[in-house]
């Protein structure tokens, strides 16, 4: 559709930080029982129109339709911080903390295929991990974007 229609869209790819440091200190029912709920927060995050997938492991898609890269970063900035305000697994009294990576690509600029794009963005969410995690980059012809934060991983409370 975007290309029939000339509209940019933007695809999220997001590695939680520091998840095997869940299922080592609480056991693989709260691994799990934390990515059901990342999703369920995703999920109240995004628009009708929008996508999310749980890719794979501890990795996620966000496909923005008619999204523009500097719109799609705004957007990313604004979950990462409420990510980091959120507590998860409450009902099961741990109170999790948690952060991630993500990564920004946009179509038409980051590549025409879905694949080219999946590409893009999970080389830009290693371009965070490689670094302080915790943090957002998008990088398209000419620039990039780089937004970065404090600490990375997980904690309790």
């Amino acid at each position: 559709r975007s290309q029939r229609h000339h509209f940019e869209f933007s695809l999220i790819f997001i590695d939680l930080d520091n998840f095997k440091r869940i299922n080592d200190e609480n056991g693989h029912m709260a691994g799990s029982g934390l990515l059901k709920e990342f999703g369920d927060f995703l999920l109240k995050k995004i628009r009708i129109s929008d996508v999310g997938i749980r890719y794979g492991g501890d990795e996620f898609v966000l496909v923005l339709p008619q999204t523009s890269q500097e719109n799609a970063f705004l957007f990313t900035s604004r979950l990462r911080e409420q990510l980091s305000e959120h507590q998860f697994l409450k009902d099961r009294g741990l109170k999790v903390k948690l952060t991630a990576s993500f990564g920004i690509s946009t179509y038409p600029a980051d590549g025409q295929s879905i694949d080219e794009l999946i590409a893009a963005a999970d080389k830009a969410m290693y371009h965070v991990k490689r670094g302080n995690k915790n943090g957002v980059f998008a990088c398209s012809r000419g620039h990039s974007l780089l937004s970065t934060f404090g600490s990375s991983g997980t904690s309790r409370n």
